[in-house]
């Protein structure tokens, strides 16, 4: 079974709840900013700004870019003012990571937090990382 399936039954709940993969003319567009995230990894913790961008096109797919490294696998569901956006660090590999983002729109800016992990699955499954974070995001002209 897909460490996705967990993903993908979420997007298929919140669809039926009357959110879409499709956003509004409002959302299309590109949104830049800072993540500031807590990770553990281990018994370490640090604190890490990385630049997050978020493209919600017109043909209903979703871009997002990690300190300039594009994310595997987006996918998102938008409501009026609020979705849920998923993805995976190209770092760890497909199926070795997973972040979930909260995004909640007002205006031209994009506010809203993300939960990462990153799992090694060799020889057993571990969790090697994980992550917190908030955003802030605006949108570019």
């Amino acid at each position: 079974m897909s460490r996705f399936y967990f993903a993908a039954v979420a997007l298929s709940v919140l669809a039926v709840a009357g959110l879409s993969s499709a956003a509004t003319p409002d959302q299309t567009g590109t949104f830049v900013g800072t993540l500031k995230s807590k990770v553990t990894a281990g018994s370490s913790v640090s604190t890490v700004k990385s630049e997050l961008k978020i493209e919600f096109a017109a043909d209903d797919s979703t871009t997002v870019t990690l300190d300039g490294a594009i994310q595997l696998t987006p996918q998102a569901v938008l409501g009026a003012t609020d979705g849920l956006v998923i993805f995976a660090d190209p770092a760890a590999g497909l199926g070795n990571s997973a972040t979930i983002a909260t995004v909640h729109f007002k205006g031209t800016t994009i506010k809203g937090n993300t939960t990462s992990i990153v799992l090694n699955t060799v020889p057993t499954v571990t969790l090697t990382k994980s992550s917190a974070g908030k955003f802030k995001l605006k949108k570019q002209p």
